[in-house]
């Protein structure tokens, strides 16, 4: 189990000289209007845990990296460095603060302007409306462009094997650069474009692996076959196993992920869950639980996560006559994903909060941005519909 993708800034500063600014600017920035979540190692690690690995999890999936500019941590040699030089690997926005007057950016940083500390409400001010203003179209364009300039500093001095790399990184950046632009300059036509994308291309994907009536032959309460087999042995992670049991329990509660970086046994700890809960009980002694049904989409086995499959397995948990109903609305090509969801939900029985149906979405984040949005807009629009709409199902 890990932090949650995009919910906090990492915060990279040196524990010689900036600890007590760091602590300080957290609780600042905590206490809102807007709140902002910093990552600051001395309130977030974990006893017992590899702290490297924790670090670079925080950093994989924060929304960006706070550089908080010192004579220590801008040294030669300084920690911080490896900090901020995986954010540039991530792909993440970093923002410089500087605390010491005479600290200089790094190189690699040449490109940021940092805001300056030296008076610290006026600090804390300039940086809240920074936050904000990056979420902003013209925030997005800047950081891309900072992007670009960090690629254009970095080609002349790679390695002649990864040059080609950094040439093609460019151009995408070139390309995001001029559709940002044209965001910005007209946007009421751009939204138009999109939800004409959306709605041309909806027909187009709305193809499950099996055709929806094909589905309603074949329904079953596990629907595909899951991600990788539940381990016989499986050492640990009671707490978190029994984390999720509690989440399948809680009414009203729809969505819960799993994060953590690669090989932690995310997926197996899951997948062992399930298993159990096939057989109408959690593991680990966490007493009966009874569910509507389970849907596995994995890009393992041949069942991605998208929104025709999605829809196509949900509606094999359903009675044929609400299945069959579903299906002519699906093949409407004015039914929006939206819309599609919220029939279905609506289409459960009267006791689905009592007994949910849960839809394990493995390897979602694939599908989520480097801006933290999803990629796929069909699916998210039908996610945030699961999300605000009628009660009955946990994902």
């Amino acid at each position: 189990m890990g932090v949650g993708v995009g919910e906090h800034f990492f915060v990279s500063y040196s524990a010689v000289d900036g600890t007590d600014f760091v602590l300080s600017l957290a609780d600042r920035l905590a206490a809102g209007p807007p709140s902002y979540r910093l990552w600051v190692d001395r309130r977030e690690l974990r006893p017992g845990d590899d702290w490297d690995e924790q670090l670079v999890d925080a950093i994989r999936v924060c929304r960006g990296l706070l550089f908080v500019m010192t004579a220590d941590s801008v040294r030669a040699g300084s920690v911080c460095k490896d900090e901020w030089v995986r954010a540039l690997k991530y792909k993440k926005p970093v923002i410089p603060l500087r605390l010491d007057t005479e600290a200089e950016l790094p190189f690699r940083l040449g490109s940021r302007q940092f805001i300056d500390f030296s008076d610290l409400d006026a600090g804390v001010a300039r940086l809240r409306e920074y936050l904000a203003w990056t979420s902003t179209t013209e925030g997005v364009l800047r950081e891309l462009q900072i992007r670009r300039a960090d690629a254009e500093r970095e080609l002349p001095r790679a390695d002649p094997e990864r040059r080609p790399q950094i040439e093609k990184e460019i151009a995408e950046l070139d390309r995001r650069i001029v559709a940002q632009q044209d965001a910005i300059a007209d946007p009421a036509a751009v939204q138009a474009q999109t939800s004409e994308r959306i709605k041309t291309g909806l027909e187009r994907e709305r193809k499950p692996d099996k055709p929806v009536t094909e589905a309603i032959v074949s329904r079953a309460r596990f629907i595909n076959p899951p991600p990788m087999a539940a381990p016989g042995y499986f050492q640990d992670r009671h707490v978190e196993t029994g984390q999720v049991g509690d989440f399948l329990r809680g009414a009203g509660l729809r969505m819960m992920t799993v994060v953590g970086r690669g090989g932690l046994g995310k997926t197996a700890m899951i997948c062992r869950l399930l298993k159990a809960v096939e057989g109408g009980r959690l593991p680990d002694e966490g007493g009966e639980l009874d569910v509507a049904g389970i849907v596995y989409l994995s890009p393992v086995g041949g069942h991605p996560v998208n929104f025709p499959n999605l829809f196509a397995d949900l509606c094999r948990l359903l009675p044929e006559d609400h299945a069959e109903s579903l299906d002519e609305r699906y093949r409407d090509p004015q039914q929006s994903p939206a819309q599609l969801m919220l029939a279905l939900l609506e289409a459960f029985p009267a006791d689905a909060p009592s007994r949910p149906g849960v839809v394990l979405l493995d390897n979602f984040e694939d599908l989520i941005g480097e801006t933290g949005a999803m990629t796929d807009p069909a699916l998210d629009e039908a996610l945030r519909a699961l999300l605000t709409g009628v009660d009955g199902l946990t994902s």
